[in-house]
């Protein structure tokens, strides 16, 4: 489009050179011909507004030098005059074209800009407001307040002196993008990514575009994975200090971690055993008591830890407010007004805002709570007390091996004693392990992952239940197989979520024991060849029979026969085994190799595995 303007204004401007030149240097005195010279000068002035100024003193000096060479110097003073009307003409129309240009541009930028979801706005070089959209008007201008200038939105000196910083750069025709947390009026405020845009027009930059898109949901979602990442470590962390340590320094370690990871002012553990009660608190409990009233701190414990005795705090307090239940409140005071009179003096009470009760607990048996306190009034939430509750399971788990192993000194000698912990110290290694897997599960959104990891889960359970039968019996070195498999159908039933009232197992074992060696290859084979019936054997809700039988060889002493069959769909044409399946498929190979036994498949009606094998 321009080349064609070009293309005509050019003859124009050759045309008032001839004008000049042979008007100025003929005998007459003639200036009607000026009058032509507004043709270029409008039309210079419609296209290229202002840039019409050089048009025009080029046309001037044309004048004027013609004059003065001709020798009329006489018609200078009037060809000034027509100079002046020529400014006046080409400013005007200048003006009045940009205005014009402006108009259609600002319909133009209104239209598009009340198309877009996202707030946005266009400023000129003084930062001040000229269009907005209906969502950057519901977003910044709720309360019906006109926002003219974009500084009245950053009430934050640093993120107003990067604003400018990059509104300059984009002046310059870069797009740059920045984050700013902008507080509004009734609100938190919000979290938005700014992104400038140089306007461009024929004059220049003189204007932006911003954008503003509300991140706020993202950047919540990141804090909540940071915080979660760093929840998740503390958890790791206090796993870690379970494994590593087995005495009763464990829980005041437990409480100093606790307590500098998270930040809380105090914690507090109370623990039953019998008629007794113990009671662990961390020193900070001590220190943020004001009213020291009735209690006195009178020795130091381990880790931090402190033994006192605290006015209206006695060995109950947890179980009033609490019971058998999660318990957390932000105003304790008020919550014990009134219903619970007796602690009304307590220092605790006076001093802590924000208190939490989980109980800890031996299966349905309460053995102890987990409290926490801080003085702050908005401190704990559901989801931090969640949080907290992961830890008092893996406490738990500390607790109990605890109570266990204090009560093995108790019960078993020597050798016995030695055997009986190993093999509950990897039960126990086993069930930390089963408690992360199922940690991990739980968080999974995939159903299929989440099935990998049941069945990860249920071939660790298979190993623990081995050395748990063996902890549990007089005889550490073989396990009754015919018991293990008791134990070991109804836990594969209830982890594949197995409908026992439709399925049926008959277990015909042999009353016999296996050595180590024997015992968890078979184990875990028994646990391969159910899992799979029980996962694809039956569709759901279909009644159905399992029979497990292991019987000896009639031919060949110390050999034996494991059949487990089942009548429900048999193996797909596509299943061949051991490579033609699935992992499950090639264990069982493993596991039957490792037993020096053969194995063999039947499929007919329903499945039928038989493996005959000897004792290692």
């Amino acid at each position: 489009m321009n080349k064609i303007k070009i293309l005509i204004i050019l003859p124009v401007f050759i045309l008032s050179g001839f004008l000049i030149y042979h008007f100025r240097f003929s005998p007459g005195t003639d200036s009607f011909f000026t009058h032509f010279f507004y043709i270029p000068i409008i039309l210079t002035a419609f296209w290229w507004q202002y840039r019409v100024i050089p048009v025009i003193l080029l046309i001037m000096i044309l004048l004027i030098s013609a004059d003065y060479i001709s020798g009329k110097s006489f018609l200078i003073y009037s060809d000034l005059i027509r100079t002046f009307i020529f400014f006046t003409v080409g400013i005007t129309i200048s003006y009045l074209r940009n205005m014009q240009t402006g108009q259609i541009h600002l319909k133009i930028y209104r239209d598009i800009l009340y198309s877009i979801q996202e707030a946005v706005v266009i400023i000129d070089k003084s930062f001040n407001i000229i269009l907005t959209n209906d969502s950057f008007k519901r977003v910044f201008n709720s309360n019906g307040d006109s926002i003219s200038n974009i500084h009245l939105l950053l009430k934050n000196d640093l993120k107003m002196k990067e604003f400018q910083e990059n509104a300059l750069r984009s002046f310059c025709g870069e797009s740059v993008f920045m984050g700013v947390y902008i507080h509004q009026d009734g609100g938190d405020g919000n979290y938005f990514l700014v992104s400038f845009y140089p306007l461009k027009s024929e004059s220049g930059i003189n204007n932006l575009i911003l954008s503003f898109r509300d991140i706020s949901e993202q950047k919540r979602s990141d804090m909540l994975q940071k915080k979660a990442s760093e929840r998740q470590k503390i958890s790791i962390e206090v796993l870690e200090l379970i494994n590593r340590k087995s005495d009763s320094g464990l829980i005041d370690d437990i409480l100093t971690l606790i307590r500098g990871k998270t930040g809380i002012d105090a914690v507090v553990i109370t623990l039953k055993n019998g008629d007794q009660y113990y009671k662990f608190a961390s020193k900070s409990l001590f220190d943020n008591l004001t009213n020291s009233s009735g209690g006195s701190v009178s020795e130091s414990g381990r880790g931090g830890a402190e033994k006192a005795f605290i006015s209206g705090f006695d060995e109950s307090f947890c179980g009033v407010i609490a019971g058998d239940s999660i318990f957390w409140t932000n105003n304790l005071a008020e919550h014990c007004a009134g219903s619970i009179d007796r602690y009304a003096d307590s220092p605790v009470l006076k001093n802590f805002l924000s208190c939490a009760v989980i109980p800890l607990k031996n299966g349905n048996e309460i053995t102890g709570y987990f409290m926490l306190m801080d003085k702050r009034g908005d401190f704990f939430t559901e989801e931090l007390v969640v949080f907290y509750q992961g830890i008092v399971e893996s406490i738990e788990i500390a607790l109990n091996r605890i109570v266990y192993e204090l009560n093995l000194e108790n019960i078993i000698h020597e050798k016995e004693l030695l055997l009986k912990e190993v093999h509950h110290r990897v039960k126990n290694n086993m069930q930390v392990i089963i408690s992360l897997i199922s940690l991990q599960a739980s968080r999974q959104s995939d159903e299929k992952l989440r099935d990998l990891l049941n069945e990860t889960q249920n071939r660790v359970r298979t190993m623990a239940l081995v050395h748990e039968k063996l902890y549990s019996s007089d005889n550490f070195t073989s396990i009754n197989i015919n018991a293990y498999i008791k134990s070991l159908v109804p836990m594969l039933l209830t982890s594949y979520r197995v409908d026992k009232s439709k399925i049926r197992v008959e277990i015909d074992a042999l009353d016999t024991f296996f050595d180590l060696n024997t015992a968890i290859p078979l184990a875990q084979l028994v646990n391969e060849v159910l899992s799979n019936v029980f996962k694809h054997a039956f569709k759901k809700g279909d009644e159905g029979l399992v029979k497990i039988s292991l019987s000896p060889d009639a031919e060949l002493k110390n050999r034996f026969i494991l059949k487990i069959s089942d009548n429900g769909m048999g193996l797909p044409s596509d299943a061949v085994y051991p490579h033609g399946g699935h992992l499950g498929f090639q264990l069982i190979d493993a596991l039957a190799k490792q037993l020096r036994g053969r194995i063999t498949f039947s499929n007919g009606e329903g499945v039928s595995v038989e493996i005959v094998f000897s004792e290692n």
